[in-house]
C-alpha cells in the first residue's frame, strides 16, 4: 500500500486492513462505499472539514500517537477525499518521511494523520460533528500502557502482527 521504504525496525502505524486475533483480515473502512459526507471542525472553529461518511474508529496505541495526543489515537480512516476550509490556520508537522500530522494553529486541535504516498487521511473521531461511531479495531496493543483499557471487544493486532500483515500485502514502508 505504501511505497516509502523504511528500516525494518520501524513498523507501520496505520493500516488499511486490520485482522482479528484469529488472523482473518477485514477492512477498517472502504472509503469508496461511503454515502453522504460528514462534517467537523476544530475547537475554535478556524478550521472545518468535510469527509466521506465513515463510522468505524481505529485505535492506535503506538508511542508516536500516544505522545502526540496524550493517549491512543482514535481516528476514522477517511481515505483521500477530505476537504478543509481555513487552510491558513492549519499547521503541518512532518512526523516521518512517510506521514504528516496537522493541527489548528489557533487552538491546537489535532486535525489529521496523513499518509504521503497515498494521500489517505485518518481524522480524530472527536473532531467530527457526529458521535455515531463504533470502535472497530485496535493496533499496537502490545505498546499500550497498563493505565488504560477499552471494554469494547475488537480485533487487536500487536506491532509484530501489523508488520507481518503489512509485509504480506507487499508493503515496503508506511506509518
Amino acid at each position: 500500500m505504501w511505497s516509502i521504504i523504511r528500516p525494518a525496525t520501524q513498523a507501520p502505524h496505520w493500516h488499511s486492513r486490520v485482522g482479528s486475533n484469529a488472523g482473518a483480515a477485514r477492512p477498517i473502512l472502504d472509503p469508496s462505499s461511503c454515502s453522504s459526507p460528514m462534517n467537523g471542525h476544530c475547537l475554535c472553529g478556524a478550521v472545518s472539514f468535510t469527509s466521506p461518511d465513515a463510522r468505524d474508529i481505529g485505535a492506535c496505541h503506538c508511542g508516536y500517537c500516544r505522545r502526540w495526543g496524550g493517549g491512543p489515537m482514535l481516528a476514522v480512516h477517511c481515505g483521500p477525499g477530505v476537504e478543509f476550509t481555513g487552510a491558513q490556520n492549519i499547521a503541518v508537522y512532518a512526523s516521518s518521511p512517510w506521514a504528516e500530522r496537522a493541527f489548528c494553529k489557533s487552538c491546537g486541535t489535532h486535525l489529521y494523520y496523513k499518509l504521503l504516498a497515498t494521500g489517505e487521511y485518518f481524522v480524530p473521531a472527536g473532531a467530527f460533528d457526529s458521535n455515531d461511531f463504533e470502535l472497530a479495531s485496535q493496533i499496537y496493543v502490545d505498546k499500550k500502557p497498563g493505565y488504560y483499557s477499552f471494554a469494547n471487544q475488537t480485533p487487536m493486532l500487536t506491532e509484530q502482527q501489523v508488520v507481518e500483515q503489512f509485509a504480506a500485502q507487499g508493503g515496503e514502508g508506511g506509518a
